[in-house]
């Protein structure tokens, strides 16, 4: 199959989501996977997501693929991390090594990859250490984009919450988590769509 390892690092989006489709119906050897991990980094959504979806594929037909999604989540690269990250959550019960890739993930400018990581640590809510982890972060309000500043403060965006949080409460659980809803206005024009 090293052909399909060539196309899966081929530059043309095209070209590796259809190397992608192929890997994922078929057995892979160690150079197709290292060459799958790539586009788990890849600059475009798609080529991210059906990789990670591959992986998954490749799980559950016995492939061992843990080993180097884990070697991914070790990156460099912060989009390479992020795919590692989203892959092994595909497999099943997300890894204790995703939290801290998914707490930085949290702090991205992109709103789609902030919601698909949102939904991961929502599925880790049992582990020890996501609220000190979650505090610690919104201590710091990092993040390019300040997100965390704002979530931890009550407000996100142009959405007013509908209810407060006590202090201690809203440092440490953002938004999303601590069962608000959207404001008032939002929730009429919902039920008038």
């Amino acid at each position: 199959m090293t052909g399909v390892a060539d196309r899966l690092r081929s530059p043309s989006v095209e070209d590796r989501v259809a190397a992608i489709a192929e890997l994922g119906h078929g057995d892979a050897g160690t150079a197709e996977l290292e060459a799958l991990a790539l586009c788990l980094g890849h600059d475009h959504k798609l080529v991210q997501r059906r990789a990670a979806e591959a992986f998954a594929a490749l799980d559950r037909r016995g492939t061992p693929v843990r080993a180097v999604l884990a070697a991914a989540l070790r990156s460099t690269a912060a989009r390479q991390r992020w795919g590692a990250a989203y892959a092994l959550a595909l497999l099943g019960a997300p890894p204790r090594d995703t939290l801290p890739v998914l707490l930085e993930t949290l702090g991205e400018d992109d709103g789609d990859l902030r919601w698909a990581a949102a939904r991961i640590v929502v599925r880790m809510r049992d582990e020890p250490e996501l609220v000190r982890m979650l505090a610690e972060l919104a201590a710091r309000g990092r993040g390019r984009s300040g997100r965390w500043r704002s979530t931890a403060s009550g407000t996100s965006g142009r959405h007013r919450p509908t209810r407060r949080a006590s202090p201690r409460r809203r440092s440490a659980i953002p938004t999303w988590a601590s069962g608000w809803r959207p404001c008032r206005p939002c929730r009429r024009s919902r039920s008038t769509a």
